[in-house]
This record gives C-alpha cells, sequence and structure tokens, in this order.
C-alpha cells in the first residue's frame, strides 16, 4: 500500500509474517498464528497446564467465530462478541446458561442475536479442558468504571482477556487486553490505535497542558492540589475524545471527515474550508476544563481526602457527561455533506464545509507527502488511487497548509488520517477504532 500501514511491534515479540498487505488468502489458521505468537510474549498470557487459556481451544474458538460469520439465520448475518475472561467477571455477567451450549456454529448463530450490541458478549469458560458457551456478560461497564471524584476520561490498563467480535461475513476480530487483529475478506492486520500516530500524541500533549492551566488557573490550585489524579495534563485524553467523535461517523456509516486547524486560523481558511454553518458553544475545551474541576471539588481542600458530598459528585458526573455527549455531538454534525472543522482547541468552528483547495494549489506548495519509516517522498497521484474524492480533497487541503490534521471516514467504515508539519505531510491508515469503546 501506498499508505503507512501503521503497523507496530507489541511487547517482545515482532510483527508475524502473516500481517502483509500482500497476503490476501489468510483465514483462521493465520489469524490463530498471530495470536499464539502474540500471548506466548505476554508474561501473563501463557498456554501452560491448568492455565485459563487453551491454545487448541483458542484456535477453535477463532475458527468456529470465523465460520459462524457466514451462517445466516432466517437469512441475517450474525453479529455479536464472544468474551473469554482471564479470571471470574462474575461482577459483570448477567446470567448463566442452564445447561452451557457446546461452542459449535449451530450453537453460536443461534445465540447470537441475544448480544449484538457492543454492551453484552456471550461468555465462555473452559469446562473440563473444554471450551463452552456458558452465559452473558457485559463489555461496557456504564459507569461502573468511574469513581466519583476521579476523572472519567484518563487512559487505564486494559486486562488480559480475549474477544472475538463477529464483524459481517467473513469478518471477525479479536482482542487481546490492548490489542486488536482483524481478519476480513482474507486480509489479516493488527489494528493500530489513534495513539500510534504523532499527530496525535503532539494533539493530546498541548490539549492537556491546555486543559491543565486552565483547571489550574481557575480553581487556584496549590502546587500539592495540581499532583492529583497523576498530574492534570493527563486528565483529558485526546485519543479517547477523538474515538467519541469518530464512532457516530463509522456508526452510521453514511462517511464524513474531521479538519482540526492552528488556533485562530479561521481568516487563513476562508477559501479553503467554505461552510454557511456556524457553530456556538461547541466547545470541548470548555467541557475538558470543567470536568476535572468539578472533580477536585469533591475533594476537602484542606486534607485532600475523599471527603464527598452529594452535590460535588453530581457535578463530577454531569460534567463528565457534559464532555461526552458534546463529543457525540460532533460526530453527528459530520452527518451533513460537508467537513467539520474544529480548531486545536477542539472547539467547532464549522460544519458542513467544503475544501476548496485544488490539486494546482497542492501541486505548488512545498510540502511532501512523505513514508513516515523510510522517509522517501511519496506521488500524490498514488496516495489519491487510495480513496474518493473525500480523501483527495483532504491530501490537496494537508499538501497546501501546514499544521492540519484531516481525519477521514469512508461508507465503507475506513478511518484515515493525514496531517501536515510545516514542509511534510503524512497519510496512515486505514485505522480501526477499538471494536468495545474505552468509554460509555
Amino acid at each position: 500500500m501506498t499508505f503507512n500501514s501503521c503497523m507496530t511491534s507489541m511487547g517482545s515479540t515482532s510483527p508475524h509474517s502473516h500481517l502483509s498487505n500482500l497476503r490476501t488468502d489468510n483465514g483462521p489458521t493465520e489469524l490463530a498464528d498471530v495470536v499464539v505468537q502474540l500471548l506466548r510474549g505476554l508474561p501473563e498470557g501463557g498456554f501452560e497446564p491448568e492455565n485459563w487459556l487453551s491454545e487448541s481451544e483458542l484456535r477453535r474458538l477463532i475458527s468456529v467465530c470465523l465460520f459462524t460469520s457466514l451462517a445466516p439465520e432466517e437469512g441475517r448475518y450474525p453479529r455479536c462478541s464472544i468474551f473469554w475472561p482471564q479470571s471470574k467477571h462474575e461482577w459483570f455477567d448477567t446470567c448463566e446458561f442452564c445447561p452451557d451450549k457446546p461452542l459449535v456454529v449451530e450453537s453460536l448463530r443461534r445465540l447470537a442475536p441475544i448480544c449484538q450490541s457492543r454492551g453484552s458478549a456471550i461468555c465462555v469458560s473452559l469446562r473440563e479442558d473444554v471450551l463452552r458457551l456458558v452465559g452473558m456478560t457485559t463489555t461496557r461497564f456504564d459507569g461502573l468504571d468511574f469513581y466519583a471524584g476521579r476523572p472519567g476520561f484518563v487512559r487505564i490498563g486494559s486486562v488480559l482477556n480475549v474477544q472475538v467480535h463477529i464483524v459481517a461475513p467473513g469478518h471477525i476480530r479479536i482482542e487481546c487486553g490492548s490489542i486488536e487483529f482483524e481478519l476480513r475478506a482474507g486480509q489479516l492486520r493488527q489494528c493500530p490505535s489513534l495513539r500510534s500516530l504523532a499527530c496525535v500524541k503532539d494533539l493530546t500533549r498541548t490539549f492537556g497542558e491546555s486543559v491543565a492551566k486552565a483547571v489550574i488557573s481557575r480553581c487556584k490550585l496549590s502546587d500539592e492540589q495540581c499532583k492529583l489524579f497523576g498530574g492534570l495534563n493527563e486528565c483529558s485524553d485526546v485519543e479517547v475524545i477523538l474515538q467519541m467523535i469518530l464512532r457516530p461517523i463509522l456508526d452510521l456509516g453514511h462517511g464524513g471527515a474531521l479538519v482540526v486547524i492552528p488556533n485562530q486560523s479561521e481568516s487563513s481558511f476562508s477559501n479553503a474550508l467554505e461552510s454557511p454553518n456556524g457553530v456556538m458553544n461547541l466547545s470541548l475545551f470548555e467541557r475538558a476544563a470543567e470536568h476535572p474541576g468539578a472533580c477536585i471539588a469533591c475533594h476537602n481542600q484542606d486534607d485532600l481526602t475523599d471527603a464527598f458530598s452529594s452535590q460535588s459528585i453530581n457535578r463530577s458526573l454531569q460534567t463528565r457527561g457534559r464532555l461526552a455527549i458534546a463529543s457525540g455531538t460532533i460526530g453527528e454534525l459530520a452527518s451533513v455533506d460537508g467537513c467539520v472543522v474544529l480548531n486545536r482547541d477542539l472547539s467547532v468552528v464549522s460544519f458542513g464545509a467544503k475544501i476548496n483547495t485544488t490539486r494546482e494549489q497542492a501541486e505548488r506548495s512545498e510540502i511532501q507527502f512523505r513514508n513516515a519509516r523510510t522517509e522517501a517522498v511519496l506521488d500524490l497521484a498514488a496516495l489519491e488511487k487510495e480513496g474518493g474524492t473525500r480523501l483527495r480533497t483532504a491530501l490537496w487541503l494537508c499538501k497546501t497548509f501546514p499544521n492540519v490534521i484531516v481525519f477521514v471516514v469512508s461508507q465503507d467504515q475506513n478511518l484515515k488520517v493525514l496531517w501536515s508539519e510545516n514542509t511534510t505531510a503524512f497519510a496512515f491508515g486505514p485505522i480501526a477504532l477499538r471494536t468495545i469503546p474505552e468509554f460509555v
């Protein structure tokens, strides 16, 4: 592919030979090989006797899920999730099957309709060394993972569980902790995270620093209070926020684009981004600053103990919800033809915007698309073949203007990310958001 695939090595393992853009004949065996290599490289993911994992049953699970994806029930293809926990998950388990069911295509095909949402899954467990379908469990905890008085947008570590998601016919994903692989129409790839992109890392850093400064100033915090929650710079995770913005675009399947421009640069883009639709008071910066401020108010400011009042707890929950809702609203604005334009404070400038940058302007620019690994210059014409009109105009915009980020979602739910620096631009994709969102 001309686009960088963003393949990375995880832990002590190196990328598996099956993870190649040249192969289009992968199946459940190849997917299982990749997952087994990953788990063998993780200290908590071995296949020793008496362990919670069984290599043979893991391979069978992957095979059964793929073949189930191809087995319709009354004309509808199954879509569901399978959850294999490392330890008892009973706090979040919702029911048990009595008796449990065999892990075969026919059983899974019939049970699939009961967990078509991302919020639930069929739970499996080893019973006498054989994997069985044993009940239902939750995969999104609807606030049960939120601690009152603690910011709700801080990245937390993922417990190593195995989840298999049947997405569509011939399309499954398998997630091990925070790492997810996808098998789709014979192509196998690791699903990279937005966090692996340099533009998202930079946006996370600058956004977090700005939010922290605003909170410190508004709340008049002492040096000791600035250390709450592991440091206020870490309280607003932009990757999580971006996922909440992009999720509605992906789920609705209509495609869309987000353009992030430098602050105080609206006038510079007035001709390049034409839109009659302005928005006021939709600022994720303001929402992000409200939330840690409300969480700090939950703490007794004299001794920083957890002396909460019901009023302060409600406020922390409300501000958390306001940030989540505002993020989703931005994604919904992308339903209108055109793109949503944000500044680097993640405040909406306009929506339904048309990118008027021309190919001639892009060709005259000194900015060059380069491969992030080799620094080789990439041909613009070759990049344009990777997508349709939405992608082409995004390429022209990034090649013409520095310090721009564009998230492009196609109607087949592929996400590509483009961004420019002073003299260089990059294009990555496709990128897959995690099947189970990190935030409800």
